[in-house]
C-alpha cells in the first residue's frame, strides 16, 4: 500500500538549528521512497525536489513577536502555548485536505510539537501518530525548579501540561526521542511502554566541522566555550557561579567565550565577573566553525532534547563537559564528563581537571572525533524513515 507522510512542524522548514532542519534532512533522504507533505510556519527550502510545503506565515509573524518579548525580559509570558494553539488551529483544514488527497494511502502524522486535542482529531482520521520529542518533557522543568531554584526557576509550567504530555504519549503509536536520557525519562516518569520509544540521535556535517587540533594549549589560558541562547535553561547562572568560585581559589587561568543571544535578565550576571569573558553574540554555525576559537565546550543545560552544538564540537575535536539532560553521545571520562545538572562539585571538578591536565584537551578531543564519526544526517534520516514502514 502507498504511504503518505505528513510532517507537522510548529517551526520553520529547513532553518538551521530547528526541528524544520531535521524534517528537511528526512525529506531529502526519502524523496524517492515516500510521499511527504510538510505543514510549517515558514520555509527556507533550497532543495528544489521538495515540493509539498504548506506554510502558515501568519503564525511565523506571531512567533517573532513572542520571541522578542522573551528576549527582552518577559519570560513569564506563555508565548509558545499561544503560538502553538494558533498553529494547530490553522493546521486543521490542511490536515483534512491531506486526508482527502491520500484517503486510499496508509497515512502517518509525524509531529514534533503539538496538542492532544489535535492528535485526537488526527487519530479519528486513521493516521498513525509519530510523536517526535524536540525537548525533554515538562516534568523535568518542575523537578529542577524544586531542586535548583537558585539556578533554574520555571513559573509557567503547570501540572496540566504534564497531563497533556501524558495523553500525547498515550495516543501516539511511536515516540521518537533524541537521547537515552529523554527516552528513559519518558518511560519512567510518564509510565510509557518502552516498546513505543525509538531513540534516534542527531547527525552532523563532518566536512564542515573538521579541524586540526595538534597543538597543546599549555602556554595560554584554557578557552572555555558556551554555545546556545544565554539563559537560565541552558545553565548560564550555574556556570557563572562555579567559574567565579574557581577564580576565588586560584588565579584565573581560563577565559569564557559566549556564543549566543544573551537574554536581558542575564546581562547583570555577566557584568561583575572575576575572570575574562568574551561575548561573541549569535554566530550561525552552518556558515562559521566557531569551535576553532576555544578548547573545551561546556553545555550545562537543565532542559534539552539533544544539543546540536555538542555534535558539532565533537566533530571539531573538542572534549565536552555536559549534563545528562543535554542528551549527548558523550562518553563519560572518555571524551569529557557527563555530570548532574546543578551539581557544583561535578562541574568544578570537571573544569579543574582540564585546567590541571591540559594535555587531556587534545587526547579527549581526538576521542570525540572517533565517537561522532558514525553520526551523520543520513544515518539519522534512515533511522527515522524506518518508522514509516510500521
Amino acid at each position: 500500500m502507498k504511504r503518505a507522510i505528513l510532517h507537522h512542524i510548529a517551526s520553520d522548514f529547513g532553518i538551521n538549528s530547528s526541528i524544520g532542519y531535521r524534517s528537511k534532512k528526512i525529506c531529502q533522504y526519502s524523496k524517492n521512497k515516500f510521499d511527504i507533505t510538510i505543514i510549517c510556519r515558514s520555509s527556507k527550502n533550497t532543495h528544489k525536489q521538495i515540493n509539498n510545503i504548506w506554510t502558515l506565515k501568519i503564525v511565523f509573524l506571531i512567533s517573532r513577536v513572542f520571541a522578542l518579548l522573551r528576549i527582552y525580559g518577559f519570560q513569564n509570558i506563555p508565548g509558545r502555548k499561544y503560538e502553538l494553539f494558533i498553529f494547530n488551529s490553522f493546521s486543521v483544514p490542511l490536515i483534512f485536505i491531506h486526508y482527502i488527497l491520500n484517503r486510499k494511502s496508509k497515512r502517518y502524522f509525524h509531529s514534533w510539537d503539538t496538542s492532544y486535542w489535535l492528535l485526537f482529531i488526527v487519530k479519528k482520521l486513521n493516521y498513525i501518530i509519530i510523536k517526535d520529542c524536540a525537548m525533554n518533557p515538562s516534568k523535568i522543568s518542575l523537578l529542577h525548579t524544586k531542586i535548583h531554584p537558585k539556578y533554574y526557576l520555571d513559573k509557567t509550567t503547570k501540572d496540566s501540561h504534564i497531563k497533556n504530555e501524558k495523553n500525547i504519549f498515550d495516543i501516539s503509536e511511536i515516540i521518537i526521542s533524541p537521547s537515552t536520557f529523554t527516552s528513559n525519562f519518558i518511560i519512567n516518569e510518564y509510565q510509557i511502554s518502552p516498546k513505543k520509544l525509538k531513540t534516534i540521535p542527531f547527525g552532523v556535517n563532518h566536512q564542515k566541522f573538521e579541524t586540526s587540533r595538534s597543538r597543546s594549549s599549555n602556554n595560554r589560558n584554557l578557552r572555555i566555550g558556551f554555545v546556545g541562547v544565554v539563559n537560565m535553561r541552558k545553565g548560564i547562572r550555574w556556570l557563572i557561579n562555579d567559574l567565579n568560585r574557581i577564580s576565588e581559589s586560584e588565579q584565573p587561568v581560563f577565559e569564557l567565550h559566549l556564543f549566543g543571544r544573551i537574554f536581558n535578565e542575564e546581562k547583570n550576571l555577566l557584568n561583575n565577573l572575576k575572570f575574562k569573558i568574551f561575548k561573541h553574540g549569535f554566530i550561525d554555525t552552518s556558515k562559521n566553525n566557531i569551535y576553532k576559537l576555544f578548547d573545551v565546550l561546556i553545555h550545562p543545560s537543565f532542559i534539552e532534547g539533544s544539543a546540536k552544538c555538542i555534535y558539532e564540537a565533537m566533530a571539531s575535536g573538542l572534549p565536552i563537559i555536559c549534563t545528562k539532560e543535554s542528551g549527548s553521545i558523550v562518553e563519560n571520562k572518555r571524551n569529557g564528563f557527563v555530570i548532574k545538572a546543578g551539581n557544583s562539585e561535578n562541574l568544578i571538578n570537571s573544569i579543574e581537571y582540564f585546567l590541571k591536565n591540559k594535555e587531556e584537551v587534545i587526547r579527549m578531543g581526538n576521542e570525540s572525533i572517533k565517537i561522532v564519526k558514525d553520526y551523520s544526517w543520513e544515518r539519522y534520516a534512515k533511522n527515522v524513515t524506518d518508522n514509516y514502514l510500521f
